[in-house]
């Protein structure tokens, strides 16, 4: 019984298959700097590459949804709903020069 329990925990703990192969070409420079990179943070390479694309993938969804969203882009949405006033009937009032893009 024991045996068992001591494989089924093994079989929970397995990493995930990896699934897609990322292919880069790079200047001997660029692969120099990068192999150092992981070497000092005691990476592999393809470890640290595919941590770094990780972070700047993320750090990009997290710009473009703050660019999207941002108080820059959108006007007071909610003051100006509970008021009965949309943007588009601002603009036809001439409170304002553009109308926003959704």
């Amino acid at each position: 019984m024991d045996h068992v329990f001591c494989m089924l925990a093994a079989e929970k703990t397995r990493k995930p298959a990896k699934m897609h192969r990322l292919v880069a070409r790079v200047s001997d420079e660029d692969r120099g700097i990068i192999a150092q990179a992981a070497a000092i943070t005691g990476q592999t390479v393809s470890g640290f590459v595919l941590a770094q694309a990780r972070k700047a993938a993320m750090k990009t969804f997290e710009t473009h949804a703050r660019n999207l969203y941002s108080s820059a882009n959108v006007p007071d949405d909610l003051s100006l709903l509970a008021s009965g006033v949309t943007p588009a009937r601002e603009a036809e009032a001439g409170g304002m020069t553009e109308v926003p893009q959704a």
